[in-house]
């Protein structure tokens, strides 16, 4: 395959406005406990839901029957053929996810994962997403859109989780916050609102210094200066 054809439709990383993957907290810990138990590639599908016009959700990864290297990943066509036929059709025409770790290397897809995301991209009738992940836990997804026939890379994803509302409950409970009473300013302290002040500071700047006292500290904190006067 020419890959400079194949790039020709492909957005790059800086292009605002790209689609975003989201996932849940379980699928992310899925896909991290492969490729962190795996000495070789490993690789996975999985079912994708297209939320709207920039999101779409991972809900599931599927593991397949392949054979796999330190550095790639293949299908075992046979064993894939008879595991694919067991998956009812509504859910065969969920899977959109082709996903497989890189080990300690980059997450930067090779030629041959180009030209597999190639053979799936053919396949869709909508869309279709690749994600390669590392041991460092470095995420490379691309989204491409058959409606549009553009090829995103290097989306960004995020992870929804369910919050553990006995906890925050218990938490709240616990945990007061300190509060302070509001300071009151003696002449002495200058609030610093005029632009003259910052003028007069960047030119004078000997005439203004911090006190040094827990209190001066407090007002500091506030925005206020301890004001010596002009030399």
């Amino acid at each position: 395959m020419n890959l400079t054809t194949l790039n020709q439709s492909v957005i790059p990383y800086e292009t605002p406005y790209k689609p975003r993957v989201l996932m849940s907290a379980k699928v992310y810990t899925d896909i991290l406990t492969l490729v962190h138990n795996f000495q070789s590639e490993i690789g996975w599908q999985g079912y994708v839901r297209k939320q709207n016009q920039n999101t779409y959700v991972i809900e599931e990864i599927l593991v397949y029957p392949q054979r796999v290297t330190g550095t790639t990943v293949e299908d075992d066509h046979e064993k894939f053929a008879a595991w694919i036929g067991q998956i009812p059709i509504d859910n065969l025409n969920r899977i959109r996810l082709y996903g497989h770790s890189h080990v300690n290397m980059s997450v930067y897809p090779s030629g041959t994962d180009l030209q597999q995301f190639e053979t799936y991209k053919s396949q869709t009738d909508d869309f279709y997403i690749m994600m390669i992940v590392n041991k460092r836990n470095e995420f490379r997804i691309d989204i491409y859109d058959k409606t549009t026939d553009k090829h995103y890379v290097g989306c960004e994803y995020l992870i929804s989780y369910d919050e553990n509302k006995a906890l925050l409950a218990e938490a709240r409970r616990l945990v007061e916050r300190k509060t302070f009473p509001r300071p009151t300013f003696p002449a002495s302290f200058h609030q610093w609102e005029e632009p003259d002040d910052l003028e007069l500071f960047e030119s004078n700047p000997h005439s203004y210094t911090l006190a040094v006292d827990e209190t001066a500290k407090a007002y500091k904190r506030a925005g206020y200066f301890f004001k010596k006067g002009l030399k």
